[in-house]
């Protein structure tokens, strides 16, 4: 919207000018007492500014209609992002609430299409991995028969082990599912602060841990470790998010 607002004001100033520049010459064409050679330059002069003006107006409106094109297609409800959710428009009027409540219902409806948990898991870590650049991130899923977390889906786990399954109230993840409540922390563990990434060892600032609830059971649980701080709103969007997938998960 800035860049329409940024177009709107130099067309603005255009057709101004083109008007000053059309006046002009006809002030300069109606001057009976100047001789007609000395007409050729300033006629000459508007004309080419006229034409640099229209040519400037028609480039102005084909980048406005590429623009409002990028915007029309960044709302379809397929193109919703994490982010455009996550980070919502300020509730100023009636409008507003109901956009981003379409847009929240829109993304819920991308992941329930994909139907697997695998998928679905898998889907989510990559999209929080590309939009907000988490470090790692892993997905458990609660099997009833092994009375554990088991992983489903991971991002960025280079360890030379695979993630371990984890019980009801066992290490930090296991508090989390207990309480259904999420965990944010920013002192983390000795054993996360090393993560390897493609750039080399660096350390994330963050651990997230999301238990995702249905219907008073926490049927899977989120990992997610960051270098860059999510706000309690964009964390609270995010717990929606992931409860209203919650049935996709449940055995």
């Amino acid at each position: 919207m800035e860049k329409i607002i940024k177009y709107r004001r130099q067309i603005s100033f255009l057709i101004l000018l083109a008007g000053v520049t059309l006046t002009t010459s006809i002030i300069i064409a109606g001057a009976q007492y100047v001789v007609e050679y000395e007409l050729v330059i300033p006629q000459a002069v508007g004309i080419l500014l006229l034409m640099a003006i229209y040519i400037k107006v028609r480039n102005i409106y084909h980048e406005v209609k590429q623009t409002l094109k990028q915007i029309e297609d960044a709302n379809l409800p397929e193109n919703i992002t994490l982010e455009q959710v996550m980070n919502p428009q300020p509730e100023t009027s009636e409008q507003r609430i109901q956009e981003n409540k379409e847009r929240f219902n829109h993304l819920v409806e991308q992941f329930q299409k994909l139907q697997d948990p695998t998928e679905i898991a898998q889907s989510f870590l990559s999209r929080m991995a590309k939009e907000f650049e988490i470090v790692q991130g892993l997905f458990y899923q609660f099997d009833p028969n092994a009375d554990e977390f088991v992983p489903i889906a991971e991002y960025a786990y280079y360890s030379n082990e695979k993630p371990a399954p984890f019980k009801i109230a066992e290490g930090l993840n296991g508090q989390a599912a207990r309480d259904k409540k999420m965990l944010y922390i920013s002192e983390l563990p000795e054993d996360y602060r090393k993560i390897v990434s493609g750039l080399g060892n660096r350390e994330p600032n963050f651990l997230l841990i999301i238990p995702i609830v249905h219907q008073e059971k926490v049927v899977a649980l989120t990992e997610l470790a960051l270098f860059k701080n999510l706000t309690s709103e964009q964390i609270l969007i995010l717990e929606k998010i992931l409860n209203q997938l919650s049935g996709s998960f449940e055995k």
